[in-house]
């Protein structure tokens, strides 16, 4: 075989029910000098038996087997083992355009100054809603302005991305944290941006986008929480911190808190209470006003950190 141009990062887990067309769409690119790397993330399934059948029938197809460790732990595995100078990500219950390749990687011989490429796609529903684009925006930019984007919404498709596996030098592998859990590549293509990468987003339609009752996307609150996480993570400029982060950070604060108390997840908003107070003080009053709504008069210990945060925090409470 060839020495690919691009490794595609696939994890999976539990994946027999869409695995083998994911496979297929990959195998069916018109661009053919790629390895498919799969991390098969402790899958109870049949999908270990699926991928090996495909690796038999085609040698540019491997498998990594391992306990479960969730994506950014599978997809940084895979990543260790790529050979392309490209690295492209899809995951395991979605589906490529035949052309995608062949497109992207033909921006990158055209354009040595992109370091990231992604697209538009749609978002294909399995509760027989019709299909939705999804909501991205397009056109070059460079890292600085790429990460003000981000810092607003995720508007870079994970499975559309094929980016210059030199950056990975620059700013590490995934972050494998279980707050970032649902948020991983979104705090990545963060941290490109702060690197200085410059992005290109493509306004042409080259995945589908598959959202079912499974999808990590379903976890709302979980979702939230690792947003917020990935947010604060990557706060940069002072001056930013002072006008729109804090913004940002606080209206997901007052959307996430009383979601997490209403689903039982006390332990979950009181860290996160801790962290939205390390950027701004004041929005102990929205956290308060939640804690006396739902939780029990006996619990004055939590109402007086807040009132205080810097005396109780430094006591280790």
């Amino acid at each position: 075989m060839a020495e690919p141009i691009v490794s595609i990062i696939m994890p999976a887990y539990n994946a027999q029910k869409f695995i083998q067309q994911t496979i297929d769409s990959v195998k069916n690119q018109i661009f053919t000098q790629w390895e498919l790397i799969i991390t098969n993330d402790g899958s109870t399934d049949d999908t270990l038996n699926i991928i090996q059948e495909n690796i038999n029938s085609d040698s540019r197809i491997c498998v990594i087997t391992q306990i479960n460790a969730k994506q950014a732990a599978a997809r940084n595995s895979a990543i260790k083992k790529a050979r392309g100078e490209l690295l492209a990500f899809i995951d395991a219950d979605d589906t490529w355009m035949p052309n995608k390749l062949s497109i992207q990687t033909g921006v990158f011989s055209a354009n040595k100054d992109v370091d990231v490429v992604y697209s538009g796609g749609a978002m294909v529903y399995s509760d027989g809603r019709s299909s939705t684009r999804y909501p991205t925006e397009f056109g070059l930019f460079e890292g600085k302005e790429m990460y003000q984007k981000l810092y607003r919404s995720n508007i870079i498709p994970n499975l559309s991305v094929v980016f210059r596996k030199k950056w990975i030098y620059n700013i590490g592998l995934q972050d494998e944290s279980a707050e970032l859990v649902g948020c991983e590549d979104w705090e990545y293509w963060i941290r490109l941006a702060k690197a200085g990468c410059v992005f290109l987003g493509l306004n042409m339609d080259l995945f589908n986008y598959r959202v079912h009752s499974e999808s990590m996307s379903n976890n709302l609150v979980q979702m939230k929480r690792a947003e917020l996480f990935a947010l604060y993570k990557n706060l940069e400029s002072s001056e930013f911190k002072k006008t729109f982060a804090k913004e940002r950070i606080g209206s997901l604060a007052a959307d996430l808190i009383p979601k997490m108390f209403i689903n039982g997840k006390r332990e979950q908003a009181i860290s996160v209470s801790a962290l939205l107070m390390r950027i701004n003080h004041n929005i102990r009053f929205t956290i308060l006003y939640w804690y006396l709504k739902i939780i029990k008069p006996h619990n004055y210990r939590i109402v007086e950190w807040l009132l205080d945060p810097k005396k109780k925090i430094k006591e280790g409470r």
